[in-house]
């Protein structure tokens, strides 16, 4: 079963991702790929002179955020999870609310699936409703 409240091994960064993540609020990380692509669109509002309230919200978030990795052999944001279930496998990358619709293949780490994958690892079957996954790979 999935070790998602499992405190052992792990680092700071880690735990505040996963706090953060179980919070729901006040995120404050973005993965490496969605600031990219998060600082690409705001430089083409900025270069295209329209939006300027998307520009503040984008600055605003670019300014008052941490890049978070992944938690290496365990699932937190920023990492690429790859995991089968009833419907067949999927490749997922953790990302924040923010992030949604930026990154391809981006789940929000609030969302069902993600939360019943933190802090688990390859191996680990977790429940999601009546369905059962098993993660196949991290990264």
């Amino acid at each position: 079963m999935s070790k998602a409240f499992t405190k052992e091994d792990e680092g700071a960064g880690f735990d505040a991702v996963v706090t953060t993540a179980r919070a729901g609020s006040g995120f404050g990380w973005l993965t490496r790929e969605g600031a990219a692509r998060m600082q690409a669109a705001l430089a083409s509002l900025v270069e295209n002179g329209s939006a300027p309230g998307e520009v503040e919200r984008l600055r605003g978030i670019l300014g008052s955020s941490r890049i978070a990795e992944g938690g290496g052999e365990r699932i937190a944001l920023g990492s690429k999870v790859r995991y089968a279930g009833p419907r067949g496998e999927r490749a997922v990358l953790l990302v924040s609310p923010d992030e949604v619709g930026l990154v391809p293949d981006g789940m929000s780490i609030t969302a069902p699936v993600a939360q019943a994958l933190l802090g688990g690892a390859a191996g680990d079957e977790v429940e999601v409703g009546d369905d059962t996954l098993t993660v196949l790979a991290v990264q």
